[in-house]
């Protein structure tokens, strides 16, 4: 598809995009991997909690690519109203190549930025760790096994698809309420970073974190690397829920789908919007 392509192409391209979503995450995966792990060689269970300490880590760094990019793509989107519909009339684009361009976009472009940036983290944290003074292979860094590195890629993909939603949901809302469209963008970084933190130090119920999309990918993303049977309470604490994968992989294809579901019964209400009314809400 011609439009995911350009829309992946520039993203990829996108000097802010790389900055917050590459270079930002592996300043923080540096501090983790040879600043904080200074006083984990006293422990004599660091080893043993190695892979699962590079799984809080490479949760950070998920969230921050997919609210990076997120941000990007929801811009591109605001700001190409007064192309798209004229598109639709009278060029080749059409609704579902629009919507489906958008989630390829931010599948592929999310993923790509992931993989790079998640092996950046395995490799830092092993050498990180070992510097340290705790001795760990690459494989104590590395995914449990090869199905646990598949689960991890499909928890990644799953919390793309919600954010992917999300997006969509919040590029009509902002043309629905123009003067919003200058803060709008920024929603996904926001929630991103707010729950990213709440799941880091405060420790969740099994509700509150099954319910929450966002605590429940962070979860699912860390179980699936470390290879647990059951998801923390919180990154920073040993405590355990009894809450099964299934169950937050669930909860979070269906956020994804009732947002799709509520943006799809608002795209017919949204009217064009010229691009003077979006510059004054700056």
């Amino acid at each position: 598809m011609g439009l995911a392509r350009y829309l992946v192409v520039r993203t990829l391209k996108n000097r802010w995009v790389l900055l917050w979503g590459g270079l930002w995450p592996l300043f923080w995966v540096a501090m983790g991997a040879f600043i904080f792990t200074k006083g984990f060689a006293k422990s004599p269970y660091a080893a043993q909690y190695a892979r699962s300490y590079v799984a809080g880590w490479l949760d950070g760094v998920v969230i921050t690519v997919v609210a990076a990019v997120s941000v990007a793509l929801l811009y591109s989107m605001i700001y190409s109203t007064a192309a798209v519909p004229y598109l639709l009339r009278f060029g080749r684009l059409r609704p579902l190549k629009y919507v489906a361009s958008y989630y390829g976009a931010m599948f592929t472009t999310s993923l790509i930025l992931v993989a790079a940036v998640g092996a950046a983290n395995w490799l830092l944290m092993w050498r990180g760790l070992n510097d340290s003074g705790i001795s760990v292979s690459l494989a104590d860094a590395a995914p449990k096994d090869a199905l646990a590195l598949l689960h991890t890629a499909g928890a990644v993909a799953v919390f793309t698809a919600f954010a992917a939603a999300l997006l969509f949901l919040l590029s009509l809302l902002a043309l629905k309420a123009v003067k919003a469209a200058s803060w709008l963008p920024f929603t996904p970084l926001i929630f991103n970073m707010l729950f990213y933190f709440s799941y880091l130090y405060v420790e969740q119920s099994p509700l509150s974190l099954a319910a929450n999309p966002f605590t429940a990918a962070q979860a699912l993303i860390i179980t699936a690397y470390a290879g647990l049977e059951r998801p923390y309470a919180a990154i920073a604490s040993s405590n355990t829920l009894d809450v099964p994968a299934w169950a937050l992989a669930t909860s979070i294809s269906g956020w994804a789908a009732a947002l799709s579901l509520a943006a799809a019964l608002l795209v017919s209400k949204v009217r064009y919007a010229p691009p003077e009314l979006l510059r004054e809400g700056i």
